[in-house]
């Protein structure tokens, strides 16, 4: 190229500057936000859901400070929800506890039944016992009554659970009958334990029904020795004369 040429118009250069005069996107979505706000809305794990919803509500506000990430919104309501929920949900933790209890004496119950293992049934219907059912008898005479009335009608072969109860209420009044379907060699009869319901729901057992059999009632029919044998003749009235008065009038 000779010097006469005219020179080449210079390459333009890019202004460093360009990049921070473009209008920027949008922020990303802070993920912590949103799981956050997500977890404190499940129950289906109880105060653990609304937990985590707490830590991840915390860690989205600091993923959303100052505007660094969208989902601010969602991170504070997470926060606020999981902690009306956590309280709540804890305090229904000691009754799902409660009617584990008794439920899992029922489960154990039904099963062994089933399985012909008869002593071990009774001994699940005992762990569900009330304290009025324990102080009216041991665990041997709850045994002892149960396995009389079984062999009364030819010894028990399965026991198991009514289908399609809902659990009617007893006589007694504010108990719930439990109806079982007891097969035994030439017949079936049916069998009631009546529960009720303790504080925080747990459940216990009360009473015992075998056919016409009570197991309370039957213990209490017990006949009292050298009470109410007394003949009502000996008693004397202000109207019955003595034996002195009459002595008297015949001197």
């Amino acid at each position: 190229m000779s010097p006469f040429d005219d020179p080449q118009p210079p390459a333009p250069q890019q202004d460093a500057f360009d990049a921070e005069r473009m209008p920027a996107g949008p922020a990303p979505m802070s993920a912590m936000a949103v799981v956050g706000f997500v977890s404190s809305l499940m129950v289906c794990c109880p105060v653990l859901s609304p937990l985590l919803g707490l830590i991840f509500s915390l860690v989205g506000l600091s993923q959303t400070k100052g505007g660094a990430r969208r989902g601010r919104g969602l991170a504070i309501a997470g926060l606020i929800i999981s902690i009306v929920v956590i309280p709540l949900q804890g305090l229904g933790i000691p009754m799902v506890v409660g009617r584990a209890k008794g439920l899992f004496p029922i489960a154990v119950a039904t099963t062994s039944f089933q399985s012909g293992d008869i002593d071990a049934g009774i001994a699940a219907w005992y762990d569900l016992a009330s304290d009025d059912l324990k102080s009216a008898m041991t665990e041997d005479e709850f045994a002892t009554w149960v396995n009389a009335e079984f062999k009364k009608h030819g010894g028990l072969e399965s026991l198991q659970l009514s289908p399609n109860q809902a659990g009617s209420p007893s006589p007694d009044g504010g108990r719930t009958q439990l109806q079982w379907r007891a097969q035994f060699p030439s017949e079936t009869v049916d069998v009631y334990t009546d529960i009720s319901v303790g504080s925080w729901g747990r459940i216990f057992l009360e009473n015992v029904t075998i056919g016409d059999a009570q197991l309370i009632e039957t213990k209490d029919s017990q006949p009292d020795s050298g009470a109410g044998d007394e003949p009502t003749d000996k008693k004397t009235t202000g109207d019955e004369p003595t034996e002195n008065e009459d002595t008297d009038e015949g001197g």
